[in-house]
């Protein structure tokens, strides 16, 4: 994660998190660049996790990393065409952390955590990892017939925006 510079911006994170991410309202290319920057601070914490998985990763042992993480991407101040002071916000945080781990950390939006009535703060979010991995545990049987076409975490993910999106 040392090469995190300017080209992997363009390359990887602006891509991600303006159009996939759909974030571009909220991010803009000034929090993309924000968030590169605290990502390359983080770089040397977050690299031994990188290839983790959430079912086999102790999460609970490292509870206070993840918590950590994601509250000190969330809180990503930078300046906008819109003002001073903007915040990345927990959406754009749990999407960096998939993205820098994407077996580990499930993304979600505010109808996620609408959907399973949690806030959008890091100790949520690790809550929210810990009852994902139950559901992926009582589940991995019956997925893993799916596993070589998709990974267990995009399945879990389409699950809960279908779950939040389609009331």
């Amino acid at each position: 994660m040392d090469d995190l510079d300017e080209k992997i911006e363009r390359r990887v994170l602006t891509p991600f998190l303006l159009t996939w991410g759909n974030m571009g309202r909220v991010l803009g290319f000034d929090g993309v660049q924000a968030i590169r920057k605290k990502l390359k601070e983080l770089s040397e914490d977050l690299e031994p996790i990188r290839k983790e998985e959430l079912l086999s990763f102790d999460i609970c042992e490292k509870k206070r990393l993840i918590i950590s993480f994601f509250n000190e991407i969330q809180d990503i101040k930078f300046n906008s065409k819109k003002g001073d002071g903007k915040r990345a916000g927990p959406t754009a945080a749990s999407k960096t952390l998939h993205l820098i781990a994407p077996d580990l950390f499930i993304p979600w939006d505010a109808n996620i955590r609408n959907d399973y009535k949690i806030g959008g703060n890091g100790r949520d979010y690790f809550y929210f990892l810990l009852e994902m991995k139950h559901i992926l545990l009582d589940m991995e049987p019956s997925l893993l017939i799916h596993k070589n076409k998709k990974s267990l975490i995009k399945m879990i993910d389409t699950y809960n925006w279908v779950k939040a999106n389609t009331k």
